[in-house]
């Protein structure tokens, strides 16, 4: 009924919002000339090879996270499989962001060097690699905040409210601390957005080093 409720608002919100939507006819198919970029810098550099690396993690952990939410009533291996996917995550992040720090790894694809790619689209590119993955794409991270959450619950919290209580939590408290955890972190996540937007422009730092 929540979920409902809450999806109904959603829609009726998106549709009040519609006369404010600015819509844009694709140019060139983005997404595909990326992958083949990034293909392109991975027979070639090192870092390349790992943000591909990277992004097959990330494609890896949202299959074993789907397989796992299907496996819940399979003993212990929906609890492996998530350790799983947290891990492919994990590695996915910290791959990306070792090699999307510096994009001069996608300069070998450059036409002015032998390369397949049009200089100016090779740059546009090297921008989007800077704010790659997107936000929604991590959601295959929530993995790790259950596996961090349930023993910090089961093993302190729950035993604590029990002590204070004199009764043990019921099955609609629990759902009730679910939900309470999940909208701090959606409130957290709104508030960090709102940061990020209002911190200004990325700078081109190559750029300014570059300048006198």
């Amino acid at each position: 009924m929540i979920s409902a409720a809450v999806m109904l608002f959603a829609i009726i919100m998106l549709c009040v919002g519609y006369p404010r939507y600015v819509f844009m006819p694709p140019t060139e198919r983005s997404i595909s000339m990326l992958c083949q970029l990034g293909w392109d810098s991975a027979r070639q550099t090192r870092k390349g090879f790992i943000l591909v690396s990277a992004t097959f993690c990330f494609l890896a952990a949202l299959i074993v996270n789907v397989i796992s939410a299907f496996s819940v009533d399979s003993g212990s291996v929906g609890n492996i499989l998530s350790y799983v996917a947290a891990v492919l995550v994990l590695t996915g992040i910290v791959d990306w962001v070792y090699a999307g720090q510096d994009q001069s790894f996608l300069d070998v694809s450059k036409s002015s060097i032998g390369g397949a790619f049009d200089d100016e689209r090779v740059e546009g590119y090297k921008k989007l690699v800077r704010v790659l993955p997107p936000g929604v794409m991590l959601a295959v991270f929530d993995p790790i905040v259950t596996v961090i959450f349930i023993p910090i619950l089961d093993s302190i919290v729950y035993p604590l409210y029990t002590k204070r209580a004199g009764k043990s939590p019921s099955k609609f408290g629990k759902t009730a601390v679910g939900l309470t955890v999940a909208t701090a972190g959606l409130f957290w996540a709104g508030i960090f957005e709102v940061i990020r937007r209002n911190a200004g422009a990325l700078e081109d730092v190559t750029a300014a080093a570059r300048s006198p």
